[in-house]
């Protein structure tokens, strides 16, 4: 079956979702509405941006000449910085046409996003929260065709920033934009069955535990690996149902599976991978290759596109395979898979 990913949506009572409780913290410990310090008055709206650690969305380097010929501005801001943002913009800019957006995560109220018209430019301020090792920026339903975030639910790695000068601001930038915005194809967020999961799992003994770490650590070093080679791997099979149905891996077997494009897995990942394959012959194989680490294996999976399907040969004891298919997917989430974000199916094949 094909089960659409979960919307945040509360049906039942939310089980358990860590991220919901530190949600509650932060608008708990830091309201909107309150500010008692004294607010500098500011020369325009971009230079409160500026001030504010707000981060300028851009695609590549920009000319100067074209500031002023530019009526969208796209930035994004954690929420921790976007109080004083927001109170200094109400304080000294009140001509600016404000639009605070709110969206419900899982039946609670927070800020998406601030959306400011000033003399006929418009700008889109995104917020971002962190959410463990990684970056999240909520869905809102406002309507406007330029927006780069909040058109989804959407995560990022945590990234590394820059200064540069445009015009006479020096705003803060990504400071790897191609990286960046590889990732943007994949960064819509796509939740586990919060109100249907058992979670009635062993998760803190100490051998769920070690498991957990040495699994991440097999998947870090897949991810950035492929990453650094702009390739896509992604969670499938019992990993994938674990995740979805228990928001974690179980950990019933010593195994944890992810799949890659056939095509994707070239000689510069073969040879980064040699160290950890168990028998270096088996990179050669068609259908997949196995790595390990401390009794634990990491089977890779090779996908093949037939008609409207993919299939792929699950990796079998002794080196028998069984030919797997699934409805054909087009495109790739991210997920929160322990504490870190991890690609998926968008539409999750279980």
């Amino acid at each position: 079956p094909v089960i659409k990913s979960v919307k945040p949506v509360l049906k039942n009572q939310v089980k358990i979702n860590d991220f919901l409780v530190d949600l509650k913290k932060i608008y708990q410990n830091e309201p909107l509405y309150g500010l008692n310090e004294k607010l500098d008055k500011k020369s325009n709206v971009f230079q409160t941006l500026a001030d504010n650690q707000a981060l300028l969305v851009i695609r590549d380097v920009l000319p100067e000449s074209t500031f002023n010929e530019t009526k969208f501005f796209p930035f994004a801001i954690d929420y921790k910085n976007f109080k004083r943002l927001y109170h200094t913009i109400s304080a000294w800019f009140p001509s600016c046409t404000q639009s605070l957006i709110k969206t419900n995560y899982f039946d609670f109220d927070i800020i998406s996003s601030l959306y400011l018209n000033c003399d006929l430019t418009e700008l889109q301020i995104s917020i971002f929260y962190e959410r463990e090792n990684f970056l999240w920026i909520p869905e809102d339903d406002f309507q406007n065709k330029k927006k780069l975030f909040n058109d989804k639910p959407r995560a990022f790695k945590k990234f590394e920033t820059k200064k540069i000068k445009f015009f006479i601001y020096e705003f803060n930038v990504v400071e790897d934009l191609s990286k960046f915005w590889y990732q943007y194809k994949n960064s819509e967020f796509v939740e586990c069955n919060f109100e249907e999961g058992d979670f009635n799992l062993e998760k803190n003994n100490n051998e769920a535990i070690s498991k957990r770490q040495i699994v991440l650590e097999m998947l870090l070093n897949v991810r950035d690996l492929a990453e650094s080679e702009k390739k896509d791997f992604w969670i499938v099979g019992q990993s994938l149902t674990e995740w979805y149905h228990n928001c974690d891996f179980v950990f019933n077997s010593n195994f944890v599976n992810i799949g890659i494009l056939a095509q994707d897995f070239d000689s510069n990942l073969k040879k980064s991978l040699k160290n950890f394959v168990i028998n270096s012959k088996n990179l050669n194989d068609t259908r997949g290759v196995r790595l390990q680490k401390s009794g634990l294996f990491m089977d890779i999976n090779f996908f093949y596109e037939f008609n409207n399907t993919h299939f792929c040969f699950e990796y079998q004891q002794d080196r028998n395979k069984n030919q797997m298919f699934w409805p054909k997917f087009t495109k790739l989430c991210t997920a929160q898979i322990l504490r870190e974000n991890f690609l998926v199916p968008c539409e999750i094949i279980l």
